[in-house]
């Protein structure tokens, strides 16, 4: 299957640092969420493992992989090491993962140490990874193909530096219901056509388009499911701060007042569309949140 290369509206978006910063929390957790849950999909991340965090953003991959080995094997252990790879085309988001794995105060670090994982940063574009074939036993790139300059180019470069009986895991999306909360609030103000759409190909919003990227990269053994994840908040004015972020993203425009009517529908429309959840959490344990729900693709491949 083809893949156009055309550049995509985010291109260069993440190279500015503030922006960078800003991802995680405009996203609401929700690619946290699916983190964790791919991560229960592949074989044993053991020692000696080899793993990439690929298009890594600010590292939440390589995070909850340290974190979730520290649990279960409870603690140092001379003979058991890791080494994770987090790359990235933006320097900048490249930078933040980094400054989270790099001085005492910081969590993830003392994690690192206590249970031996090297961790390495690299900037560089996922069409065109600086690794030598067969390096990786694990790849994960989460929510990263369909920002892709070149899909199947990026595929084809996962196949290629996957060890023989490795093992990748590749998400996109396939319902962003927060989006159209969005766009009921603009046709509430009276927004005329377009209305917000993601700037991202819709092509991706399809599983068949997952799966046919991953075949024609060569991968013989593929199976495509699908994980229901929330963009959350504490309330619904903390979840409308992250709608209004993602908007700011992509260069929403508006003027003061319009900005104050278009934030007042939204909090109406994402009222009606929220549901409780409850998300893990370090400083409490778990956490009472409201969120909307998202349908990613989550694609298993094995080489």
């Amino acid at each position: 299957m083809g893949d156009s290369s055309t550049p995509k509206p985010t291109e260069g978006y993440f190279d500015n640092k503030a922006r960078a910063a800003a991802y995680e929390a405009s996203t609401g957790g929700c690619t946290r969420d699916l983190a964790r849950h791919i991560l229960t999909l592949c074989p044993s991340i053991t020692s000696g493992s080899v793993i990439h965090d690929n298009a890594c953003g600010t590292g939440i991959v390589a995070q909850e992989i340290v974190a979730r080995n520290v649990l279960t094997k409870g603690g140092p252990d001379a003979d058991y090491a890791l080494t994770i790879h987090c790359t990235d085309k933006s320097e900048a988001m490249v930078s933040l993962t980094q400054s989270g794995y790099q001085g005492c105060e910081s969590a993830n670090s003392m994690l690192a140490s206590f249970l031996n994982v090297r961790v390495h940063f690299t900037v560089t574009p996922s069409e065109s990874l600086s690794f030598p074939d067969g390096t990786f036993s694990h790849s994960f790139t989460n929510c990263g193909i369909l920002h892709f300059d070149n899909g199947l180019t990026g595929a084809r470069e996962i196949l290629r530096t996957l060890k023989p009986g490795g093992t990748a895991v590749v998400t996109s999306w396939k319902e962003l219901k927060p989006f159209e909360v969005v766009r009921e609030a603009q046709r509430a103000c009276g927004h005329e056509e377009p209305l917000f759409r993601p700037p991202v190909d819709e092509k991706w919003f399809k599983a068949e388009t997952l799966e046919s990227v991953l075949r024609d990269a060569g991968f013989e053994t593929v199976e495509i499911g699908e994980k229901t994840v929330h963009v959350a908040g504490k309330d619904v004015g903390e979840l409308c701060g992250h709608l209004m972020a993602l908007l700011s993203r992509y260069s929403q425009k508006w003027s003061g007042e319009e900005e104050t009517t278009f934030r007042k529908q939204l909090e109406i429309e994402v009222e009606k569309a929220v549901v409780p959840i409850k998300r893990p959490s370090a400083e409490e344990g778990v956490e009472e949140l409201v969120g909307i729900p998202m349908v990613a693709l989550v694609g298993v491949a094995r080489k």
